[in-house]
């Protein structure tokens, strides 16, 4: 057989690994008459209004019941405990 391969790969340090981060899909619950661009910015979504109005399959200006629960993309630092 020939050669072994070189590894390339080394372990991350600290500092490289607090650096990464994910989008995860989150719920939260909209106020009464909020529109999604409301709740969007309320959550700190990374998704913009008209993505989330896709996402939860509402209009942009549709104002939203009190409670209803809304899907979010938020994005957090990388969790391996997942």
């Amino acid at each position: 057989m020939g050669k072994r391969p070189r590894v390339s790969f080394r372990p991350l340090t600290a500092s490289e690994r607090r650096a990464i981060r994910e989008t995860r899909l989150r719920i939260t619950r909209a106020r009464h008459d909020e529109t999604i661009g409301d709740v969007v910015r309320r959550a700190g979504s990374a998704w913009t209004a008209a993505e989330a109005a896709v996402a939860n399959e509402v209009s942009p200006g549709d104002p939203l019941e009190g409670g209803r629960l809304v899907k979010v993309a938020m994005t957090e630092p990388y969790d391996t405990d997942h």
